[in-house]
């Protein structure tokens, strides 16, 4: 939901603690905090959450009042899904820093996390309430309504979020906020509407295109449009990115609608007996995984109809 800038704020950490070498004892325990920090940040940029939260806990230790320091830890922690953690040091940040965003949006998205979608929201409006420029706390209300089934208020903020983050040079469009395309292009999905959703898949997967859920959701309005070749494109392009059961089963079934359409018995018989490898492979994942299960049972019935 958030982008992280974590290894970027961390190297001027680390330049504050080497100018601040060899100075008194206040300046050695900022020079250890900051070091810490730094040693965070570059764990953090290896996604090693694990022990970047170990290193901003030692330099909250030695900076408890380290505004920098509780929010790099917060949002380690909620990378690490340590939510309750991740809400106790967020709140502890808007106590130091009660005018910063981070104290709120921290909160907010973790307790969305949760599930505790009133909670974000009221955590988002306070953070809209502190700068109101700002979209990631309208894309945050967004979500919320979004999973809370309120899809009018849901698309009126993503839609805030858009204008919000949208910057433009001599009149010409010089970024966007794929954040709020990304939960217009599910909002849409979820709508019935492909080709408004696709629109703004694209745009988000074009400025993040390590977004894996929002290709996938693209390749699943494809998919429900009955363009199974198009929509195979995209999920082995997914495929590439990681190997999980549901990128598997969506290959699967995209190769089983095209055997279905298909008159050539040829290449028939090989999508069919490449949906069963797919269905096999998701169900090597996740032995429960029901569409495969499904999947598996339907195109076992093809190939020994066929044979």
């Amino acid at each position: 939901m958030r982008s992280f800038k974590i290894f970027k704020l961390s190297t001027s950490i680390l330049f504050l603690s080497i100018i601040s070498f060899g100075v008194g004892g206040c300046a050695k325990t900022a020079f250890r905090g900051h070091n810490y920090a730094a040693l965070g940040g570059y764990h953090s940029s290896k996604n090693d959450f694990n022990q970047a939260v170990h290193y901003y806990e030692k330099a909250v230790n030695e900076e408890p009042n380290q505004k920098s320091h509780l929010s790099l830890l917060g949002w380690a922690y909620f990378k690490q899904g340590y939510y309750d953690a991740a809400i106790a040091t967020f709140e502890r940040l808007a106590q130091i820093d009660p005018k910063g965003l981070d104290g709120y949006t921290g909160r907010g998205w973790s307790n969305f996390k949760k599930g505790d979608y009133d909670a974000a929201i009221g955590y988002f409006g306070q953070a809209i309430e502190i700068d109101p420029k700002a979209a990631d706390p309208y894309n945050g209300i967004g979500w919320a309504s979004f999973n809370k089934g309120d899809l009018d208020k849901a698309e009126k903020y993503f839609n805030v979020a858009l204008r919000k983050g949208m910057k433009y040079q001599k009149g010409v469009k010089t970024k966007i906020d794929p954040e709020a395309h990304r939960g217009l292009g599910y909002l849409n999905f979820s709508k019935g509407d492909f080709k408004t959703a696709i629109e703004h898949l694209k745009m988000a997967t074009l400025s993040r295109p390590d977004w894996n859920d929002a290709r996938t959701k693209w390749g699943e309005c494809l998919f429900s449009m009955g363009r199974y070749a198009d929509a195979l494109c995209l999920y082995r392009h997914c495929l590439k990115r990681a190997q999980n059961a549901d990128i598997y089963d969506k290959i699967g079934w995209s190769y089983f609608q095209l055997a279905e359409k298909t008159e050539t018995p040829f290449f028939k018989d090989r999508a069919y007996h490449t949906a069963k490898e797919m269905f096999n492979k998701a169900l090597a994942i996740n032995s429960e995984y029901a569409t495969s299960v499904s999947g598996l049972s339907e195109v076992e019935k093809k190939i020994t109809y066929d044979e």
